[in-house]
């Protein structure tokens, strides 16, 4: 394709010179020869026609086929990029996510990626072409006389070195527009997600003013842009002009003097009407990856970001599994408020175990380091098996751990795709109807597939928004069940639930496989009362660990937590809590 098109722009001053040579044919009378008898022959000049018709229809073959390659070729590396760009998002851990919005990601996704092809199959072809052509338009020059070709060779020399010094300048101005559009698109994603809350609180008014503030921040940043070329970027254009000046004037002298034919100054000065224009090519492919470069920036700072929490190397050992978490500290990104100090537990493997704590207290937080979601500051969080070994889970294989330990977490996400689709997500293989039905069952979620019209293959709304609270949250307790847990993790994920359908859930688990440990990040009654035992948390730390009912009697900050009074606890020890 390179070839092909060096051949179809090296052809256009190649064309122009075998145009001098016509017109000299034409005025030197060899092109149409008056015979003795009056008459014309005319066969040269049809000669002449006939070269320049072959010569523009192959131009133009050539042309249409390397402009198909380039735009076929070009939108399979944006494809790939966009890949590359998806599978880096997947692949950054959330610490990452919590400092960079939404609307920066999208941004470099669809709009630096866009420009990067652009820049590549737009600008740098374009800049080919306009090399060759300039380079072999140059050489013309040459060939015609010494003086033509070395003053426009200086005036170009010039022009480009001013034109790489306003290209440096423009990058950086386009780098700061390319930052703005980030706000405009995380503002846009916002106001879309958060549509319901919005109207609710009827606070259209506050968002689309926010809107609008961020894209006048953006649009002063693109006028910068603008100015700057309008003022900056023809000058280079301007000086190679002179060119044409010189050629007119010298070339009249050359001509005089016999040194030069009429055709070939006219054939010159085509020349370097093409070398001008060309230049504006040079001057639009630079402002292209001027804005290309930014992007790139952008785009390798994002590539470059490595996941805090490499996997590590080591499989998963058989059977049931507990989890250990011994001195685990962990601090926020923000001011280094404390989330978790100084926490050590054990959960055994099969055992129901209930954490609560007050809001803040830190229950999330300690349930994302379970499955390497975030790992600790300080301290370790380790598997148990039945025999008593304990394996630090960041020794272990990334993907085999996120499989045994399930998370229900407490937002309800689900794809807008159909109820099965949602329950098999990340399955590799289809699920048969007795293991969808077995599925259902535990998760109390068959009587939502029961009430829907197309049952499992019902198409649900974006983040499963035709759903209620409790369907979606049943929805992903089943989702998680699909993959035969060995460690459920259940984020205040039953909150929507009434405390029926959650203690079916439970026993309805336990019953089906007892090797599965459960933990239940709660601050229900009911929820606790199916637990075999809770963790108390407060202010990220441990402050107690028992059995509801021994809690009840001995912690006055777990009885306030629940709500209960001393009236109701002496009551609590016989059941009738």
């Amino acid at each position: 394709m390179s070839l092909l098109l060096t051949i179809a722009f090296a052809a256009w001053p190649v064309g122009q010179y075998i145009f001098g040579c016509a017109l000299n044919d034409i005025l030197e009378g060899q092109a149409v020869v008056i015979l003795p008898d009056g008459t014309y022959d005319t066969s040269h000049m049809w000669w002449w026609i006939w070269f320049f018709l072959l010569f523009a229809v192959v131009r133009g073959v050539v042309l249409y086929g390397t402009t198909i390659a380039r735009m076929t070729l070009g939108g399979r590396i944006l494809c790939d990029l966009r890949e590359k760009i998806f599978a880096q998002v997947q692949y950054l851990d959330s610490a990452y996510h919590r400092e960079h919005g939404a609307g920066e990601i999208i941004a470099r996704t669809t709009r630096d990626s866009d420009k990067v092809r652009e820049a590549m199959f737009g600008a740098i072809s374009q800049l080919a072409e306009v090399v060759v052509m300039i380079g072999s338009s140059i050489i013309l020059l040459y060939w015609y006389h010494m003086s033509l070709g070395a003053v426009v060779s200086v005036l170009l020399l010039f022009a480009l070195i001013i034109l790489w010094r306003q290209t440096y300048k423009l990058s950086i101005l386009n780098r700061a527009t390319d930052d703005s559009y980030d706000g405009v698109v995380q503002q846009l994603t916002e106001g879309v997600e958060a549509v319901r809350v919005i109207k609710t609180f009827r606070m259209e008014q506050p968002r689309l003013q926010a809107f609008t503030d961020q894209v006048r921040i953006y649009s002063a940043h693109s006028a910068r842009v603008i100015v700057f070329i309008a003022t900056r970027m023809s000058i280079p254009q301007l000086i190679v002009a002179l060119g044409h000046v010189w050629i007119l004037l010298m070339g009249v002298q050359l001509v005089s003097e016999g040194v030069l034919a009429v055709g070939d100054l006219v054939a010159a000065l085509m020349v370097m009407t093409t070398i001008i224009f060309r230049l504006d090519g040079i001057s639009l492919a630079a402002r292209q990856l001027a804005d290309a470069r930014a992007s790139v920036d952008r785009l390798n700072e994002f590539f470059a970001q490595e996941s805090v929490l490499q996997s590590g190397t080591r499989p998963l050992p058989e059977g049931p599994l507990g989890l250990v978490c011994k001195q685990v500290s962990v601090s926020g990104t923000t001011n280094n408020h404390v989330l978790l100090n100084n926490c050590s537990f054990t959960i055994q493997p099969g055992e129901i175990v209930a954490v609560v704590g007050s809001t803040g207290s830190g229950k999330s937080t300690l349930c994302s380091l379970f499955s390497r979601l975030r790992d600790p500051d300080s301290g370790s969080v380790s598997l148990l098996t039945e025999s008593g070994e304990e394996f630090v889970v960041t020794g272990v294989e990334k993907s085999a751990l996120r499989r045994a330990v399930q998370v229900v977490f407490q937002e309800s996400f689900l794809l807008s795709r159909s109820l099965v689709d949602n329950i098999e997500l990340g399955q590799t293989d289809r699920l048969n109807a007795d293991d969808l039905q077995t599925i259902l069952t535990q998760s109390a979620a068959d009587t939502i597939v029961g009430e829907m019209e197309d049952g499992a293959q019902t198409l649900i709304g974006e983040r499963g928004v035709t759903l209620s609270g409790g369907q979606k949250q049943r929805m992903c307790i089943a989702r998680a069940l699909v993959k035969k847990p060995r460690i459920l993790v259940l984020d205040d994920s039953t909150s929507a639930l009434d405390a029926l359908t959650e203690e079916r859930i439970i026993e309805s688990l336990h019953a089906e496989s007892g090797d599965t440990t459960v933990v239940l990040i709660t601050s229900r009654i009911a929820s606790v009362q199916l637990a075999q035992r809770v963790i108390v948390l407060d202010r990220g730390e441990v402050i107690a660990t028992g059995t509801h009912e021994q809690l009840l009697e001995t912690e006055a900050a777990y009885r306030a937590l629940l709500c209960v009074d001393d009236r109701q606890t002496e009551g609590a020890t016989d059941g009738s809590f």
